[in-house]
């Protein structure tokens, strides 16, 4: 396809960008229930990224920023829809809408809203092309001179590019996805786990089906006294389907755990740092670390033992069929759905029991942790005869509960199978001892019975792993469920434009605000007023305890006050929403709060600002830290601003780490900036240097400091 016709016929301009995000959402996710009213559209590619980033929250989706290495184009490429991409066309800024892409192939979504399929490859040379350009004369020239056949020339030409342009990267692209928030049920829709569940599930009955057929074609063939050619070729068909359906079923195994793991992994990521923090703070190191081993048990033994159990549910189905057509008819089938009442009665018993053993299990492991990090004070302060009398109590309560469970497993996993065995052949040998009876109806009962041991067997394995994983979800609903408070705090209620126009000189509105950390308790902060104007710069000072983080977080959201009116240029955080609140309201919480993570200098600056980083952010990034005084740390860094710093990077002092975190607070372009004791680790000369820095760059800004 010719690229002037990609650019022409298909493609967005940069006006209607509105346009294109409403129809690629609806046509992606039905996400358009409502009218949604954007804010006006960016005129420039530079304000196109915070655009998308705001009205895509408007729709309940989120758009992510990405980079695609030169050399890996084309196969990343493959996996970015749905997408939004800028394609180059001179000063004219043009995007192009990925809808979907499937076997080399893209649909895009033109503006007439129809779907037109492009080329993968003609997408990825349309796109390469103007980094390509520049150096496809030179190596022409160099294969002109060593004179290169033309059979070998594209070849050449490609291998070339990709060692000149390995560093390059394709930029301006945006996918479109639903956040970790939305509703589980629909994040799996999305990605077609419930269909993919109706396949398993209908490709397990299928070959059970043909298997049991098979047998029934061999046992007629035994009892007639001979083999007819053509059931003997049926029979081996049927054992041949059984391949190609193995293979689909392990192949919709892999895509369900695969896909619903992610989901799982992204859901509880985003659970996790939406924690209320009074709550985080009460909970141990041990408490943590033990939820952190629940979150693996969660993702792994729920996929396997779910699996597990619905396969069994399939056979135990095929085998109700099968006990129906058998000797006794009827009578064993019932026998059979009695015996799955028993033994659900059993399995309710063992779960209870494992729950208290993996309670205890947890419940020891937060003691050890906490008893390992404060070892050094039980050396100094407790008598040595006491260190261990605790210890021996847990692990004795431990043996006895993980006796009764033993016990418990053996009597569901050995014994029971083995009744329903004894019972279901009991069941049919009066009727086998009749001289009437036939050998076919014997075989067919004999076979359902077995077919249902197995089956039987195969669900409690099921059981026990769908048993850990129910307990290990005790431990993690709280946190799975936090992203719904988050998303409905986060929902905006009035239009994200009509917040962004309103002009109001008050910044901060509060009115008798009053918060406490527990309901019983003194509150911290009562019956009281503030009032912050744009430009105003605040100094906070008071004693330890007096509250000033507290006001800080009050005033960022991340507390909510027991009473009071709190406004944001005079729209109450319920109504813009969470996030946009938060846009215009950036703290830099104190020292022990604030983390250096693992990654490049440049990263831990403009996380809150833009990452990938345009050139602009990148420039001011460096500048500011030239004003913050941090010139010669970028200087001995080998790597400079893109050095590795973290646990695992090139170590920041103390004071070089209270200017990063300045420079992030600064970097986040909010109109108020907070800082909470920020200066407390630097000298007189750095601290005149950054509280000067800080003054001309921040809109807003309050200081808290101790007197």
């Amino acid at each position: 396809m010719d690229n002037h016709q990609l650019i022409g016929q298909f493609s967005w301009p940069l006006n209607e960008v509105d346009a294109a995000l409403a129809a690629l959402a609806q046509h992606c996710f039905g996400a358009l229930e409502q009218r949604v009213d954007f804010s006006p559209t960016p005129t420039d590619i530079d304000a196109l990224d915070t655009w998308l980033t705001q009205n895509a929250h408007s729709l309940s989706l989120e758009t992510q920023a990405v980079s695609l290495p030169y050399q890996n184009s084309r196969e990343l490429l493959a996996k970015t829809a749905p997408a939004i991409i800028r394609i180059p066309s001179g000063e004219e800024i043009k995007l192009l809408l990925v809808v979907k892409q499937s076997r080399g192939q893209c649909d895009i979504l033109t503006p007439a809203l129809k779907r037109q399929k492009v080329k993968l490859s003609d997408l990825t040379a349309l796109l390469t092309a103007p980094i390509e350009h520049p150096h496809l004369i030179t190596i022409n020239q160099l294969l002109n001179e060593v004179k290169i056949p033309d059979r070998r020339r594209k070849k050449a030409v490609k291998t070339l590019l990709s060692q000149r342009l390995k560093d390059k990267e394709l930029t301006s692209i945006w996918l479109l996805r639903l956040p970790p928030s939305q509703p589980f049920w629909r994040q799996l829709k999305n990605q077609g786990i419930p269909l993919k569940l109706i396949g398993l599930t209908l490709a397990y009955t299928l070959q059970s089906f043909f298997f049991v057929l098979s047998w029934w074609l061999i046992g007629q063939a035994a009892f007639s006294g001979h083999v007819d050619m053509g059931w003997l070729w049926a029979w081996g068909l049927l054992l041949f389907s059984q391949v190609p359906l193995h293979l689909l079923i392990s192949w919709l195994q892999a895509n369900i755990t695969i896909d619903t793991g992610q989901l799982v992994k992204k859901r509880l990521l985003l659970g996790s740092l939406m924690m209320d923090p009074t709550q985080l703070k009460k909970l141990g190191v041990g408490q943590l670390l033990s939820r952190v081993f629940d979150a693996e048990t969660l993702e792994s033994v729920t996929l396997s033992g779910g699996f597990i159990a619905l396969l069994a549910v399939v056979e135990l189905s095929v085998a109700l069929v099968i006990l129906s057509a058998g000797l006794v008819g009827y009578l064993h089938s019932l026998l059979l759905l009695l015996f799955l009442i028993v033994l659900a009665a059993f399995c309710r018993h063992q779960f209870r029991l494992h729950s208290k053993l993996t309670q205890h299990r947890l419940t020891m492991s937060h003691s050890l942790v906490e008893k390992m990090i404060g070892h050094r004070t039980r050396l100094a302060q407790q008598h040595p005869d006491k260190w261990h009398l605790e210890e021996d109590n847990e692990l004795q309560h431990y043996v006895q509960l993980s006796t009764q469970v033993d016990k418990s497993t053996a009597r569901l996993t050995d014994l029971l199978p083995r009744i329903w065995l004894l019972v279901a052949i009991l069941a049919f040998i009066p009727a086998m001892i009749d001289s009437q009876a036939h050998n076919t109806a014997i075989a067919v009962s004999l076979g359902g019975v077995l077919y249902a041991y197995q089956a039987i067997i195969k669900m409690l394995d099921g059981f026990t792993n769908l048993t850990t994983a129910a307990i290990a979800w005790q431990q993690m609903k709280p946190i799975f469920q936090q992203t719904l408070t988050h998303a409905q705090a986060s929902a905006p209620r009035v239009p994200l434009s009509a917040a962004e126009d309103h002009r109001s000189d008050t910044l901060i509105h509060m009115h008798n605000i009053t918060f406490g950390y527990a309901a019983n308790q003194k509150p911290v902060l009562e019956n009281g007023d503030l009032s912050i104007t744009k430009g105003d710069n605040i100094l906070l000072q008071g004693e330890s305890g007096s509250g000033k983080s507290t006001l800080a977080s009050l005033i960022t959201g991340i507390q909510q006050p027991s009473q009071g009116t709190l406004l944001l240029k005079g729209f109450d955080q319920a109504s813009i929403g969470l996030k946009a609140w938060r846009s215009h309201l950036v703290l830099a919480p104190q020292f022990h709060e604030n983390h250096v993570f693992s990654g490049p200098f440049a990263f831990n600056l403009l996380m809150g600002n833009q990452w990938p980083p345009t050139v602009q952010s990148m420039n001011r990034a460096h500048q500011l830290c030239l004003d913050l005084g941090l010139g010669p740390l970028l200087e001995r860094m080998p790597g400079g601003i893109m050095q590795m710093v973290g646990e695992t990077g090139w170590q920041l002092s103390h004071g070089e780490k209270s200017r990063l975190f300045l420079a992030r607070a600064i970097l986040q372009n909010a109109e108020l900036v907070i800082l909470d004791e920020s200066f407390a680790a630097l000298d007189p000369k750095n601290l005149k240097m950054a509280l000067n820095c800080v003054k001309k760059e921040a809109k807003s800004l309050m200081i808290i400091a101790h007197p």
